[in-house]
């Protein structure tokens, strides 16, 4: 079974939270450590204005035994 980490969290005034990043450079974070400094970039580039605020940051742990299709799951 294999393992990657989620980023979540909630935009602005937004009441739910958000899947903020999956992959980075195309490929699943697959270390906490890996998902912390991304929640760093992110937090400096909130702090130069470059993004919006974000509150109520979360790091998950996924397991799947096959990788799942999250745009398989949208109704347009």
């Amino acid at each position: 079974m294999t393992h990657h980490y989620l980023i979540w969290g909630k935009y602005g005034s937004d009441k739910l939270e958000s899947l903020l990043v999956e992959t980075v450079n195309g490929d699943y974070i697959h270390t906490r450590a890996q998902a912390k400094a991304v929640m760093r970039y992110w937090q400096e580039k909130i702090r130069q204005g470059q993004l919006d605020e974000v509150r109520d940051w979360r790091i998950s742990k996924v397991e799947y035994a096959n990788h799942p299709d999250f745009s398989g799951t949208v109704n347009i």
